[in-house]
């Protein structure tokens, strides 16, 4: 990036998704004002890429997060890794997502029950470390 694009950024981050690139860059123009600038970065045929960008100025920012925080409840989350598991061949279908409190509370009644880690594992979707780094934030076992 030019020298005076990065000067008024405040945070950036970025994520791949499949053949594009996201950046995510919160930036203050001259005036002090907030916006969020997001770029899509697309890889064409010829090997070249393509921008598109938009900016979110810091009045919208309430409105944006109120609509993606509504659209996101309308995924079921589970669903989507399960599928994404079938195509990565995946035996831990819920591996990264997040875990909801009712799933805790049956892992600490099944970990109290003297149901191993295996056992655990296959109940969950998740792997080995997933469980067990599970059971350390739940203060039932020592890192």
């Amino acid at each position: 990036m030019e020298n005076s694009n990065t000067q008024n950024a405040i945070f950036t981050t970025n994520f791949k998704a499949g053949q594009r690139m996201f950046y995510l860059d919160m930036r203050e123009a001259k005036n002090n004002s907030k916006y969020l600038k997001i770029t899509e970065r697309k890889f064409t045929e010829d090997g070249d890429f393509e921008n598109h960008g938009i900016m979110i100025f810091e009045q919208d920012f309430e409105k944006l997060s109120k609509a993606i925080s509504e659209a996101m409840s309308k995924v079921d989350f589970k669903e989507v890794a399960k599928k994404e598991s079938k195509k990565t061949g995946s035996e831990f279908p819920n591996q990264g997502l997040k875990w909801s409190e009712e799933d805790e509370v049956k892992l600490e009644k099944l970990f109290k029950k003297g149901n191993s880690i295996e056992a655990m594992m296959k109940v969950f979707g998740r792997s080995e470390k997933g469980i067990t780094s599970r059971l350390e934030k739940l203060e039932l076992i020592e890192a």
